[in-house]
């Protein structure tokens, strides 16, 4: 069958002008709008994927939830963003991206038991000044329009980080206890 799927389990999707990117529990696949063809991506064949982004280029990011971080080039080619880059994080599996809007190329990415990076088109830079506790894996990142701080959503609840510090929402802010999987922005 020409539309099936590599496995009934979705786990992320990202349009491009071009095509839909689809991430499952087997794989990733690509669906072209032109052609109406969905076809396997044959580099990650088998692999779960757990997080796709676009860049502010239009550039797809992809994390297999066995570890690793994947460019897709405008040329079309697959670039490990975390093989001899400077400043690459001390693990390989991340649990959130986001797109960096301030930066062509650049992406925030969250690692297990390292914490929240900044890719700038040269470097990974750590931005959290902390790493975070066994267990309290970071599952959504989204950016503060107003003040470019992130908001971090993870297994134990909501955290802010600004310039200044990072500041725990609990249940005394009104939330609560437990983990928090997505943020979405309520727009103007």
């Amino acid at each position: 069958d020409p539309l099936r799927l590599a496995a009934p389990q979705v786990t992320s999707i990202e349009a491009d002008k071009s095509s839909l990117w689809i991430g499952t529990s087997a794989g990733l696949m690509r669906y072209a709008f032109a052609s109406k063809h969905l076809q396997a991506v044959p580099d990650f064949e088998g692999q779960a994927i757990g997080k796709l982004e676009l860049d502010p280029s239009g550039r797809l990011w992809v994390a297999p939830l066995t570890g690793g971080l994947w460019l897709h080039t405008q040329d079309g080619h697959w670039v490990d963003a975390l093989q001899s880059a400077a400043g690459a994080p001390p693990t390989t599996q991340v649990t959130a991206l986001l797109a960096d809007p301030h930066k062509p190329g650049g992406m925030f990415a969250a690692f297990v038991n390292g914490g929240i990076y900044n890719w700038n088109g040269d470097a990974w830079t750590s931005i959290d000044r902390r790493r975070w506790p066994q267990g309290d894996r970071i599952q959504a990142l989204a950016m503060e329009p107003s003040d470019d701080s992130l908001w971090i959503g993870s297994e134990i609840g909501l955290s802010r980080l600004d310039n200044l510090s990072l500041f725990p929402y609990d249940s005394h802010d009104g939330m609560q206890n437990g983990a928090i999987r997505a943020i979405a922005r309520q727009p103007d």
